[in-house]
């Protein structure tokens, strides 16, 4: 799971990743850090993804 603060709402949202067996840790690290540069940049994760 990935836990963030929504841009401009800065409402909690969860964002799940992934299972275990399918899922790394190092893929998890990679898509967690995906997922921080598009919030620098002021973009939901989850509204990106859909």
């Amino acid at each position: 799971m990935f836990n963030y603060s929504e841009p401009f709402t800065k409402r909690r949202r969860n964002l799940p990743l992934g299972t275990f067996p399918d899922l790394s840790l190092v893929l998890a690290s990679e898509k967690c850090d995906a997922n921080r540069k598009l919030l620098a940049q002021d973009i939901d994760p989850i509204s990106y993804r859909n």
